[in-house]
């Protein structure tokens, strides 16, 4: 029997609601690979910035969750590589699997998994990043 597929989820604020703003949620398929295989991380921010380069706004606010998630283009991040697949993106709304914050009284740094088919009914149509696009346009 195959495994069943999930996604790891890092803390019980990771997919709360942010006041008027959409929450997606991209799953990618991810492989370690070994040098000189793969991307780097680097490699992956330079291709997710192509992505936004042509529309200013888009860029600016891309750019600076980046770097508010402590991303440093200083580091070296090329000891480690990895093989993208294929990636589905979920709307996490109303009814989305997932922990709600406040936490009981004594409850701390939760981290807990998603299993994949539970997310089916929450698959965005669509592309991601027109809205993401979209909804900077409408700010």
């Amino acid at each position: 029997m195959a495994a069943k597929p999930f996604v790891a989820i890092s803390s019980e604020d990771q997919l709360a609601d942010v006041e008027g703003s959409r929450l997606c949620l991209r799953v990618v398929n991810v492989a370690s690979a070994v040098l000189p295989e793969g991307q780097s991380l680097h490699d992956h921010v330079r291709m997710t910035a192509e992505m936004f380069e042509e529309d200013g706004s888009a860029f600016e606010a891309w750019e600076e969750t980046l770097y508010s998630t402590g991303y440093d283009p200083e580091n070296s991040y090329d000891d480690r590589r990895w093989l993208l697949g294929a990636a589905t993106d979920y709307e996490v709304k109303e009814g989305f699997p997932r922990i709600f914050a406040p936490l009981a009284p004594g409850v701390e740094n939760v981290r807990y998994s998603i299993a994949l088919d539970a997310c089916e009914p929450f698959k965005l149509e669509g592309d991601l990043i027109d809205v993401i696009r979209k909804g900077l346009e409408n700010e």
